[in-house]
């Protein structure tokens, strides 16, 4: 933008010298400079606006692709989390069946999907244990009173029961695309997020199933301006040491969003 400014600065030193001679020695001139002053002014007008819209673009676009793409991180997590749940829940009930302890330091339990397929299917098709509260017949409940139901089960207002819920209805709801979770917005299906999972020894020795979703930037901003894409990676680099945007982590336990520090 300051080479383009020195460059416009110099044509119309030039320019302006140009038709201070060819005035005074041709003064009938006057009127066709003008008109063609007037034509640069508004082509140069044209270009110093376009120059200053750049930056204002890509920044509009770039935000709207990243804020995309941190909320289906968000939502990744959010079926990792229930996943996590569910597994521990169930390996927890085999154990207890089978009188099995569990030891932190010798034994994990793998309770996050491996793949965003695999995760995809068991937010579709999986179930999720949840208390729920029924009205007991000839018991008066007044929720005015007792809003709080399970202090009212407490009190034998209601009667709770245990529920199993499908996973996608309970944490995102029945109309969530669940089959677009592992792409990357505005990629018309050209990339899908990547996902690791991985068992870590945390430092107190505990063995720990962890996992990680993440996308590059130069796909999730790919047909941007390149120089600009290169600028904002490098900007990331220093903040977040990683060319990534990414949730949780293969090396230690953490499900933060790297757009979160």
């Amino acid at each position: 933008m300051f080479l383009f400014s020195i460059y416009i600065l110099v044509a119309a030193v030039v320019l302006g010298a140009v038709s201070i001679f060819l005035g005074m020695k041709y003064p009938k001139t006057t009127l066709y400079l003008s008109i063609i002053w007037v034509i640069l002014a508004i082509g140069v007008g044209y270009k110093l606006v376009e120059r200053i819209n750049v930056p204002i673009k890509f920044e509009k676009e770039r935000e709207k692709r990243e804020n995309a793409a941190i909320q289906r991180l968000i939502d990744i997590r959010e079926a990792q989390k229930a996943h996590k749940k569910v597994m521990d829940e169930r390996d927890a009930a085999r154990r207890a069946k089978e009188n099995i302890a569990y030891d932190m330091k010798k034994d994990t339990i793998p309770n996050y999907a491996p793949t965003l397929d695999s995760l995809i299917n068991f937010v579709k098709y999986d179930h999720i244990t949840k208390i729920d509260y029924n009205t007991i017949p000839g018991v008066e409940w007044n929720a005015d009173s007792f809003p709080d139901k399970a202090n009212a089960a407490k009190l034998g207002m209601l009667e709770e029961i245990v529920v199993e819920v499908l996973v996608l209805n309970e944490i995102f709801g029945k109309d969530y695309p669940i089959d677009s979770l592992k792409y990357v917005p505005f990629s018309n299906g050209k990339y899908e997020f990547n996902m690791k999972t991985a068992v870590i020894t945390t430092g107190a020795g505990v063995k720990e199933h962890v996992f990680q979703a993440d996308i590059e930037y130069k796909k999730l901003f790919e047909g941007m301006n390149n120089q600009m894409v290169i600028n904002y990676i490098v900007n990331r680099r220093r903040i977040t040491n990683s060319d990534l945007l990414k949730v949780g982590s293969l090396t230690r336990p953490n499900m933060t969003g790297n757009w979160e520090k």
